[in-house]
């Protein structure tokens, strides 16, 4: 939901930016000058109207955040994954949009039992990291890949950064380690996704290889909790 924020705010500044040279023009080609302002204005609304909707996604998923101590079936729910990554590649569209985004879904994919905040959680989390590894490359590419695994929706997350090195890759599941550095990452994106996705009785993992890129795996059940939670 932060890209929400920070994207849109950007946007708006630069059209500000613009409307203040336009209108110093303005007497000069009224016409054709109020005509652009009436554009930049509208831009300007429509990115603010972002930037409100980025507020309100953070006070839902704050309160989310809260039951993240314990698990709570009260808010498991019918759940389409595809939705979940529609949700969480437009919160992510900032960070995405330089970037090469192949998704491939399989048809009449079964919904699953879980939180939907919690799981685009996730997503974001992954989303972002991928962004992040592959910083600096000419041409990044990000493959999203969903499919049905042995009872369960699993939801694959592959790019073609640089690796992750054999001594690394249990150390990233652990509250604050992080390899981005203090002024780009927190450490604390995987662990929370690790624990997300337990609390939804899925698991997730990675698979890398330093020089060929990371996916990271996850998955959700469907089914389970279904007579006790489901209506």
């Amino acid at each position: 939901p932060l890209m929400y924020i920070s994207g849109n705010a950007e946007i708006a500044t630069d059209n500000l930016e613009d409307l203040q040279t336009v209108l110093a023009h303005v007497l000069e080609n009224s016409n054709q000058q109020k005509k652009t302002i009436d554009a930049i204005v509208h831009d300007c609304k429509q990115s603010m109207a972002q930037v409100i909707k980025g507020a309100g996604k953070i006070e839902s998923l704050v309160k989310k955040m809260q039951h993240l101590s314990r698990r709570d079936d009260q808010f498991k729910e019918r759940i389409y994954v595809d939705q979940c990554i529609e949700s969480a590649m437009t919160l992510c569209q900032f960070g995405l949009k330089h970037i090469c985004v192949d998704l491939d879904q399989d048809k009449d994919l079964p919904p699953v039992v879980g939180n939907a905040q919690q799981i685009e959680q996730v997503l974001i989390n992954l989303f972002t990291n991928a962004v992040d590894a592959m910083a600096g490359l000419k041409t990044p590419k990000l493959n999203i890949t969903v499919s049905k695994k042995a009872g369960n929706v699993q939801i694959s997350v592959a790019d073609n950064g640089p690796g992750i090195g054999e001594d690394a890759l249990t150390s990233i599941w652990e509250a604050f380690y992080t390899t981005k550095g203090q002024q780009k990452g927190t450490g604390l994106g995987l662990s929370i996704s690790k624990k997300l996705t337990e609390m939804m009785g899925g698991e997730i993992w990675v698979e890398s290889e330093p020089g060929k890129g990371s996916t990271f795996f996850f998955t959700a059940q469907f089914g389970r909790y279904e007579q006790a939670v489901l209506k």
